[in-house]
């Protein structure tokens, strides 16, 4: 998928996760959590907006629902840092290297 698919498909997540059942939060959070371009895609509102969603039906969520959940979240926000720190170091890099003007 494209980077612009991937912004398309956060974004998505990000406007339903208000509807969305507990199962709803989990699937996604875990499918987001798998890819590093879908990590990188998801903007801190997009993150906020599903842990506002999670907190919601956290009253209703069963035990494998909150593993699911907590454990897509860490991997989220695992990603999210190591991509952030990828950009730093090229960005880095990328000053270090360039030629001169």
């Amino acid at each position: 998928m494209s980077p612009v698919g991937w912004t398309a498909m956060a974004r998505a997540a990000e406007r339903t996760a208000p509807t969305m059942n507990a199962q709803g939060i989990a699937n996604t959070l875990n499918a987001l959590s798998k890819v590093e371009a879908a990590a990188g895609a998801v903007s801190p509102a997009g993150l906020a907006a599903m842990a506002r969603a999670a907190e919601r039906t956290a009253p209703t969520i069963h035990a494998q629902g909150v593993d699911n959940t907590l454990a897509a979240i860490a991997d989220l926000l695992k990603a999210w840092a190591d991509l952030r720190f990828w950009l730093r170091s090229t960005s880095r890099l990328s000053r270090k290297y360039s030629p001169r003007r």
